[in-house]
């Protein structure tokens, strides 16, 4: 080998346009071998090995948490004996010619708590059907209406929409976890993101008669005045949250399923601020009896959940997704189509199934664990630990 050999990133979603760098195990400008692991990339649906085409010296072209293009560069192969600087060299110039693109992850993109506000506890408190939190904006309107706190109990999150409609006398969705049948949160509801994500919530939700969708927020300044379902991008998440103070939005739901710290970051600041999140729950979901959902969750078509289940906040659960009885779903939570677990199932925060998974029952699924497609899980999954299913992806 004379020439250097790119490293891309195959495609093996057709719904991923991008991927992230989550683990580089080989040393940049360290000599490697055929067939060793160079990078683990995770989509979607799978974490997805990619290995050495041949033998040389291997250079990093992105960082650990980096977002790469699908079929960009992610490294590249120098002949042996080439020196690390002179690897790095050739590297570079293989980018320029591929035009090849990396995005760096940025702080300023991830959600922040305010300085005056309270930690959160990163626990879920257990359901308290008798208890109720209220909006800036709502706690204004029941003291301009006259009405008294304790008429909501039992409403969870009760915003300035629920308050007008208990003075108007009609009828307006709770952000509790109730008892009876879940539905789509009522009132003047924001979404965030403008990706994939964003077409499946407003399928739900423009179809929902409660529901007004008020925009689309996104931090991507390519995404400003994009149109999606008729809906404009109105602006960037921080402008959202000025809405939902000034009581001009009464809701927002994630419309992502990707990046577990950017969707756990949204939430811990609706509960510091007080901010309401909204259900989108398609109408094919099935709930079984005593179902309690949290705020904030997508449910697709086909879902199932058994009797006594309890479902976290924020969590996105793609279509034919069933969850038996007697489950318990932290927050976070987000699964591909076909996901099933039987009875007795305990998920903890910010798990991330891919699709046509199978769990056993009485299995105990711990935080911020990672299952790829296609898996039959038949042991307890520790917290942070990935189930794989590798992929030798040669040459490009």
């Amino acid at each position: 080998m004379t020439e250097m050999v790119p490293v891309f990133v195959p495609r093996e979603s057709p719904n991923d346009e991008t991927v992230t760098v989550v683990a580089l195990p080989a040393p940049s400008g360290e000599p490697v071998q055929s067939g060793d692991l160079l990078a683990e990339v995770e989509g979607s649906k799978a974490v997805i090995e990619i290995d050495a085409p041949c033998e040389g010296v291997f250079v990093h072209l992105t960082q650990l948490g980096d977002d790469v293009a699908v079929s960009g560069l992610i490294g590249a192969i120098a002949p042996l004996g080439t020196t690390p600087e002179d690897a790095l060299l050739m590297a570079k110039k293989l980018v320029g010619a591929s035009g090849s693109k990396t995005t760096k992850k940025s702080p300023a993109a991830q959600p922040t708590r305010p300085k005056d506000t309270p930690p959160v506890r990163a626990d879920r408190p257990a359901f308290q059907p008798e208890s109720a939190r209220f909006s800036r904006p709502a706690i204004e309107e029941i003291q301009r209406l006259g009405l008294a706190q304790e008429d909501f109990a039992g409403h969870g999150m009760v915003t300035l929409e629920m308050v007008r409609a208990r003075a108007e006398g009609r009828p307006a969705a709770s952000t509790t976890n109730v008892a009876a049948t879940p539905q789509t949160t009522a009132g003047r509801i924001a979404v965030i993101g403008a990706g994939s994500g964003a077409y499946q919530i407003l399928s739900i939700l423009l179809r929902a008669p409660q529901s007004e969708v008020i925009g689309i927020f996104d931090d991507a300044p390519e995404k400003a005045g994009e149109i999606i379902r008729g809906i404009p991008v109105r602006g960037d998440i921080a402008s959202l949250y000025d809405l939902l103070e000034g009581g001009q939005a009464d809701a927002m739901i994630l419309a992502t399923s990707n990046h577990p710290a950017f969707r756990r970051g949204i939430l811990e600041v609706a509960k510091a601020r007080g901010f309401a999140m909204a259900n989108a729950v398609h109408p094919t979901a099935v709930f079984d009896d005593n179902v309690r959902i949290g705020g904030g969750n997508f449910i697709g078509a086909f879902c199932y959940f058994g009797a006594e289940t309890e479902i976290g906040s924020n969590c996105y659960l793609s279509s034919r997704t069933t969850f038996e009885h007697h489950n318990s779903i932290a927050d976070g939570v987000t699964t591909g189509p076909n996901v099933a677990t039987s009875g007795h199932v305990t998920i903890g925060d910010d798990v991330k199934f891919g699709a046509g998974i199978v769990v056993e029952p009485g299995l105990t699924i711990e935080p911020r664990a990672r299952i790829a497609s296609g898996q039959t899980i038949t042991r307890n999954i520790a917290a942070e630990e990935t189930v794989k299913t590798r992929k030798t992806l040669r040459g490009a």
